[in-house]
């Protein structure tokens, strides 16, 4: 295996280890009878989070499905962005002067930029037309 491969093959084991942390950690949990969830959504005024959501979704508006689904592909899309662009900068770090792979690095991380715009800008037209429904 080339040592680029084992450098990807570390972050992202160390990626993973850190990211499942958070996905298995305890809940807590209030010592009194008092419901925590329910009086923190009483008086707040951003009761549209998903934490005060009272299971009734609807397709369109503020805490839709389908502006949760577009979130949730446009994070994966940036995040993979993000990762290509990494992944072109340290090719062009260890081009070692090569000119073919110096060119390709930079088409990676040229790319991998306007993916990433293409992205954000997908973002702001999905929200600015979400807001106007």
């Amino acid at each position: 295996m080339s040592t680029m491969k084992k450098v990807f093959a570390a972050v992202f084991i160390v990626a993973g280890l850190i990211s499942s942390g958070t996905y298995i950690s305890p809940t807590p949990v209030a010592a009194s009878g008092v419901d925590v969830i329910e009086e923190s959504c009483r008086g707040s005024r951003s009761n549209n989070s998903a934490l005060c959501d009272d299971g009734n979704k609807s397709l369109f508006g503020a805490n839709s499905v389908f502006r949760q689904v577009t979130n949730a592909f446009l994070f994966l899309v940036g995040a993979i962005a993000i990762i290509m662009i990494v992944y072109g900068g340290l090719r062009y770090a260890t081009a070692g002067g090569n000119e073919a792979s110096v060119k390709s690095a930079r088409s990676i991380i040229i790319n991998s930029v306007i993916g990433l715009v293409i992205a954000l800008m997908a973002y702001a037209i999905v929200e600015f037309t979400l807001s106007v429904i």
